[in-house]
């Protein structure tokens, strides 16, 4: 879980809830919630 913030009054938090998806919620003046699915070529 990462908790990041800008100068520009917004917050970010990125949870893994498993090891290729994770949630990545924004607070601010621009609100977001994304879910990402990452994969790999080997």
């Amino acid at each position: 879980m990462n908790i990041t913030s800008a100068s520009t009054g917004v917050a970010k938090l990125t949870y893994s809830l498993f090891p290729h998806i994770s949630v990545v919620t924004r607070a601010g003046d621009d609100s977001a919630v994304d879910l990402f699915y990452n994969f790999q070529f080997d």
